[in-house]
């Protein structure tokens, strides 16, 4: 029984016949229906990643307030949503661990959700982030959404669309729910899943020593199963006494192991792709180097966290602005610093856009969260 099959068979599954017997791709037909859900994706360690880097890229890129000036705006860090959505989320949470929860729960279950609390002048107050299981959101009758959360004791409260922050991974046919990654791509997670329980099953019952054992001659009944005995006590780990001159000959790896080895490595690409972030930034480094990487996290940065950033964007903006303050305040998630190279190319970049004129040394200085500075008998002090 191949490493496949018996680890198939440690689960459950059961394997279909195929055309060709000794093809090892066969038990995975009948993988199409195991549970797949948030807690058995996170099992798997390219998953976990993923959603990891994803949620806690989210958590900490700050979120910008600008006053609109005319054509020109300018940061602002009074207003309330500054410290709600970059300090403090509510007394129990800070502001990176609610949006790394919610933004976690979009990647895993489709959808995120967050209790909004505004205080007696209309700005918000708190947000707190809701477990997705208690929250069940419908359409009314009269066309609008509303969120029916369960709270612990088990009591159902209803809350009305403006009162609820909701982050969707993509918005399912309904027009209400999102379409979780997991949900919609189940067969490929559920690989991943099932090579990994192989794996685990082979070490936890004795990882398989591929090789034979040759004695000189023909051996009694009762010597073979001496030996069967001795081999199968010992293997967990541990160095076999192999009695009757029997002599152990390592074999090379099998052609199944080694496309076991190779579908782990798809797995994680596959699982990569379905989250859209570079393998790279994973961990899985196979046929990358520091340029390839490097060009690849920047794409990832200004494509691949692009949706979600601007998701926040426009969930906050329309939820926690009023009318006027959406016509004074723009909100934007400053991706920027993720960017940032070494400090040679921001020398360069910054030398080259002061000489074209279109920055000068304050700003720069700004940009690298420096103090101000000021000149003093024609020499620079910070100020």
């Amino acid at each position: 029984m191949n490493l496949i099959t018996r680890a198939l068979s440690a689960v459950g599954l059961e394997r279909r016949s195929t055309t060709n017997p000794n093809d090892m791709w066969g038990p995975y037909q009948a993988l199409r229906n195991g549970p797949v859900n948030d807690q058995t994706v996170q099992g798997v360690s390219a998953a976990y990643a993923c959603v990891q880097a994803v949620s806690e890229a989210v958590a900490t890129i700050p979120l910008a307030v600008y006053r609109r000036n005319g054509p020109d705006r300018e940061a602002v860090e009074d207003h309330p949503l500054h410290h709600a959505m970059n300090m403090q989320a509510n007394p129990e949470q800070s502001a990176l661990e609610a949006k790394e929860f919610v933004q976690a729960s979009v990647m895993l279950r489709g959808n995120g959700y967050a209790r909004l609390e505004f205080g007696s002048n209309g700005q918000l107050k708190h947000w707190w982030p809701w477990d997705v299981d208690r929250v069940r959101p419908m359409r009314l009758a009269n066309g609008g959404i509303a969120y029916d959360y369960t709270d612990r004791d088990g009591s159902v409260k209803r809350y009305g669309h403006d009162e609820v922050l909701h982050i969707r991974h993509r918005l399912g046919p309904d027009g209400v729910l999102g379409i979780s990654p997991v949900e919609a791509c189940r067969a490929s997670m559920q690989l991943a899943i099932t090579e990994q329980e192989h794996g685990e099953d082979t070490y936890r019952n004795g990882a398989k020593l591929l090789g034979v054992l040759q004695v000189p001659g023909k051996l009694a009944p009762n010597q073979k199963q001496d030996i069967k005995e001795g081999w199968q006590t010992n293997r967990s780990g541990q160095t076999p006494i192999l009695e009757h001159g029997a002599e152990y000959k390592p074999l090379s790896m099998s052609l199944a192991d080694a496309q076991w080895l190779e579908a782990r490595k798809f797995s994680v690409e596959e699982i990569a792709r379905i989250f859209r972030v570079p393998p790279s930034v994973v961990g899985h480094l196979v046929d990358s180097n520091y340029s390839t990487s490097s060009e690849l996290y920047r794409q990832w940065v200004s494509m691949g966290l692009r949706r979600p950033l601007v998701s926040w964007e426009q969930a906050i903006t329309a939820k926690c602005l009023t009318a006027l303050g959406r016509k004074t305040y723009t909100l934007e998630m400053d991706y920027e610093n993720l960017l940032r190279g070494s400090s040679t190319e921001r020398a360069e970049f910054y030398e080259s856009a002061i000489g074209a004129g279109w920055m000068d040394a304050a700003e720069v200085r700004r940009k690298e969260y420096l103090p101000k500075m000021e000149v003093s008998n024609g020499k620079a002090k910070d100020a």
